[in-house]
């Protein structure tokens, strides 16, 4: 590198610098100025890296200062570099690898985060842009392994519940964020955490817990990740939560004993950080209500409340419009109270802020007491106190407010169920007569016959006369709903989804503004696309590699009548938005987006749904599915315990899946009481059996998990790998050690291939746990032991803690090194019968063994793992690489894991040549659906 190329590094890195110094402080408005000059500088000098940094510095500082625009481009700008080598060499051609490669470490997740951010600046939580970037995050941090900023998109999810309207997942993110250490100490969000859970206690009127979270928040403050920004904002929350409870003086003294005084001269001007200076604001409108200073307090909100809208930063702006409106009510400013609501409530429905709605309808129908923070549920003690504002208004003026409150929350309630009865009308809703409607007397005769008959002809017959009706004679939406609700359940199970479809499409002509409609409509479209999919993939595998006629013509391919992916979005969007509080509508509209491969909508649609409504399984199945799927198991668990506790589901499934998913957690306990209401509710499932066996052994009740074996083993007709590792488990406890050597030996005799009823997960997970209780119960040179130590090489699955117990025998020593040895074994004929030999290996010739080594060098390396690899096969291994990974450990040399086997084999190129000649000659085929994944 030439030196003025140093010159020029070492300029930008002082720059840089200044400007971390000057957010350190607060002082963002200036921090961005100075990032922009170095971004400018580096992208002008063509380097990369400090240009990346430089756009980290300003999207971060850009959240601040509300200003959303620039932080999204920066944002989508910066993800672009990162995942595209080409264009980062757009800006530097000598793009310095290494480097580059530990940006896309460290950059990645956090462009995400802020990409998150800036779209709810603009549109809030809830906005339609913003529902697929948390699980985006969440993917991020899983492929680029910085796990500690999963605590990020934890927060992130938190906010996206909220907004949603249901505090108690929301609750759940922002505990888990509150009580998790953090991974890295310069990602300590447990303040943030903190903070946000406090204020949803204070939300649901739980103002003792709320002042306990926040008092944790402002001593966790210091350590955090932003101590001055979370110093502030924590003090803020205490302070607002003390005043609610009448406690308003103590406030700078409990500061003061948590060891954070009060000193808002540290506070950087407004100008600087908007986004304190309006934190800052919201505290003195509590405070100066109970001071009784009303007026000043409202100038204070009105100002933000036009600044925000103003910039359309919608995110921010909710809360402050919504602490407004409170203030008007206080004040008895009834013609402000109207038109300050009209708009909330309009942007709360177009950007789907559930939480800013429920909590203004509440307030007016006078559900909870009047506050500066509007609650969502009424306090359930005597601790909150109300601000005395009678300074402010006269009797009066009081019963003027208390008359229009009560005829606004009437008005309000009826044009809310004049839009439930208008815009759906397909799930029961009270006071609406079913027998009514014009259909009303042959849906009475179908579900008669149904009743009598159900055989398929019959249901064919009714489907038939059902879809014989002419879209056009149907008089009112409820009978198109439920027209559209049977007959797509039949379409299903008879196989006439396609059919179905033409007809349900003509609805659209007749109720184009009905929610249930649309939605029906779309589910129809749906399942038609579905279903010529599946028929699709059955010809593809049906034709196999079969070669077209030389002579055979490519045809065009045609699209029929199918809608489009984005017709069919279109269409369940518009749903939501005709009837954004139904349950169903949103569920439909998940599995589309499913399907869509859209998975970020997809879970927002389920968790809107689930909050709607907490007693249907089905939402809450396939949410936990969705979290369990990404690796969210405490996710998945938090929304399976709400629907049993919350929603009062007394459902086998949601207990089974439930359990499963408290026990793959550790949380026994928990593990033990879902498997039993399973079973109390008639769970069907072998396996409830087995789990909650061994979830009885780990809680050390031996009897009542001999009990679960027996019936294990009963129903499954006999003993097998799993049972003989609960029967070993059993024996250790009750100390009987040649029934334990029994069982071990017993489960080792079953060859791995011959294991088929659990995953690969579920083998090792056994292997893994046997070799736990022999090495508790066995002495160390048991032959017993050792054979089953022997197998865990062989099989490939040895535990980590066996390979650390090996290196606890030599002396701890400084400068080790970490390399990933990689060695080559060969196998002969007697690995297909080996024991050890998994189904899907018997035909391997030989395989790729990873092995992770401490040592000083590659000599000492390369030694420990061929000793090692000399314990998994007979033939001797040969060293393919050892590469150095990591240095400077502090630990025992050896061995640290093995890693997973790989087979290369030499014709797969040739096979793939042979698929790709093949697919590429066959592309003409039929395709009326080939390019439905595409639209």
């Amino acid at each position: 590198m030439r030196s003025s190329d140093n010159k020029v590094l070492e300029e930008l890195d002082q720059l840089l610098r200044r400007v971390h110094e000057l957010t350190e402080k607060g002082y963002d408005r200036s921090a961005v100025q100075l990032a922009e000059e170095a971004r400018r500088r580096a992208r002008e000098e063509h380097f990369v890296i400090p240009y990346l940094y430089a756009n980290f510095l300003i999207m971060n500082s850009s959240q601040s200062l509300y200003d959303y625009r620039r932080g999204t481009d920066i944002a989508i700008e910066t993800i672009t570099l990162l995942e595209s080598e080409e264009r980062a060499r757009e800006i530097q051609p000598d793009l310095p690898l290494d480097e580059y490669e530990k940006t896309i470490y460290w950059l990645t997740s956090c462009a995400y985060d802020n990409l998150a951010e800036h779209y709810a600046i603009r549109y809030g939580y809830g906005g339609e842009r913003v529902q697929g970037v948390a699980q985006d995050g969440f993917d991020v941090c899983h492929r680029t392994g910085k796990l500690e900023c999963l605590a990020c998109f934890r927060q992130y999810a938190m906010n996206v519940y909220e907004a949603a309207g249901d505090l108690e997942m929301a609750m759940h993110f922002a505990r888990g964020v509150f009580q998790s250490l953090p991974m890295v100490e310069t990602n300590d969000r447990r303040a943030v955490g903190g903070m946000q859970y406090a204020s949803q206690l204070t939300l649901m009127g739980r103002l003792k817990e709320a002042l306990e979270v926040a008092e944790a928040s402002v001593g966790l403050a210091k350590v955090s990740y932003d101590p001055l920004k979370c110093r502030f904002l924590a003090q803020c929350c205490l302070g607002e939560i003390l005043y609610l409870l009448g406690r308003g003086d103590e406030f700078e003294e409990r500061c003061a004993v948590l060891g954070e005084p009060i000193d808002w001269t540290r506070l950087p001007p407004a100008t600087e950080n908007p986004e304190l200076a309006r934190r800052k604001a919201l505290f003195d409108s509590v405070r100066l209500t109970y001071e009784g200073s009303l007026r000043e307090a409202e100038e204070l909100l009105s100002y933000w409340d036009r600044d925000l809208y103003d910039r359309q930063a919608l995110g921010p702006w909710f809360e402050v419009r919504l602490r407004l409106i409170a203030l008007h009510r206080l004040m008895g400013n009834h013609n402000s109270v109207q038109e300050l609501s009209e708009t909330l409530r309009k942007e709360a429905r177009q950007n789907q802020s559930w939480l800013y709605a429920e909590r203004l309808a509440v307030m007016e129908r006078g559900d909870v007491p009047l506050s500066p923070i509007p609650f969502l549920c009424a306090p359930q003690d005597t601790t909150f106190v109300a601000p005395g504002s009678d300074r402010v208004r006269d009797e009066a003026a009081q019963q003027e407010m208390a008359a229009a409150s009560g005829q606004e929350s009437v008005s309000e309630k009826r044009s809310e169920q004049t839009q439930e009865t208008a815009g759906s009308s397909e799930t029961a809703r009270g006071g609406f007569d079913w027998s009514s409607t014009p259909l009303a007397p042959k849906f009475d005769e179908w579900a008669n016959r149904y009743a009598q008959d159900q055989s398929e002809t019959q249901v064919a017959a009714i489907f038939e006369e059902m879809v014989g009706i002419a879209p056009d004679t149907v008089q009112v939406p409820e009978d198109a709903a439920r027209l559209l609700f049977v007959t797509g359940q039949m379409a299903e199970l008879l196989g006439r989804e396609l059919e179905l479809w033409t007809w349900a499409k003509q609805f659209l002509n007749i109720f184009p503004e009905n929610g249930d409609v649309l939605n029906l409509v779309a589910t129809a479209g749906l399942s038609a696309v579905q279903a010529r999919s599946r028929r699709a993939a059955e010809m593809r595998a049906l034709r196999g590699k079969r070669k077209k006629a030389a002579g055979r013509k490519k045809r065009n391919k045609r699209r029929g009548t199918l809608p489009t992916l984005q017709q069919l979005e279109e269409m369940f969007h518009k749903s939501l938005e005709l009837s954004p509080r139904y349950p169903r509508h949103f569920l439909r509209a998940a599995q589309f987006y499913r399907f869509a491969g859209h998975h970020g909508e997809a879970e927002w649609c389920l968790a809107r749904s689930f909050a709607l409504d907490r007693s249907n399984p089905v939402a809450a199945l396939a949410l936990a599915d969705m979290y369990s799927e990404n690796d969210r198991d405490e996710d998945a668990l938090a929304v399976l315990d709400l629907c049993l506790r919350e929603g009062q589901v007394e459902d086998s499934e949601v207990a089974w899946n439930a359990g499963l998913t408290a026990f793959r957690l550790g949380r026994f306990p928990d593990a033990e009481t879902y498997f039993n209401h399973a079973a109390q509710w008639g769970c069907q499932e072998v396996w409830l059996f087995y789990y909650r066996a061994w979830t009885l052994l780990e809680l050390k009740k031996v009897d009542e998990a001999t009990e679960d074996i027996l019936a294990f083993e009963a129903a499954r007709g006999g003993s097998s790998l799993g049972s003989h590792t609960l029967w070993a488990w059993v024996a250790a406890h009750k100390g009987k050690i040649e029934d334990l050597k029994k069982h071990v030996q017993e489960a080792m005799a079953i060859p791995l291939q011959q294991v088929n009823d659990l995953s690969d997960l579920g083998i090792e997970k056994n292997y893994h746990q046997m070799y736990r209780i022999a090495r508790n119960a066995l002495p160390a040179d048991d032959v017993v032991l050792a054979s089953l130590v022997d197998r865990l090489f062989q099989a490939g699955l040895v535990p980590d803690e066996l390979l650390e117990e090996e290196r606890r025998k030599r002396p701890l020593l400084t400068n080790l090194r970490y390399y990933v040895c990689v060695l080559h074994q060969p196998l002969d004929d007697d690995w297909a019968t080996h024991p050890a030999c998994w189904e899907n290996q018997k035909d391997w010739d030989a395989y790729t063994a990873y092995w992770g080594v401490l040592a000083h060098n590659a000599e000492e390396a390369e030694h420990y793992a061929i000793q090692a690899q000399s314990r998994c096969y007979h033939l001797p291994p040969d060293v393919v690489e050892v590469e150095l990974a990591d240095e400077g450990f502090v630990d025992r040399p050896g061995v640290v894991f093995q890693g997973t086997r790989r087979y290369e084999d030499n014709s797969i190129l040739s096979q793939l040549r042979d698929y790709l000649d093949d697919s590429s000659d066959d592309s003409g085929g039929t395709g009326d659906f080939d390019d439905l994944d595409k639209d």
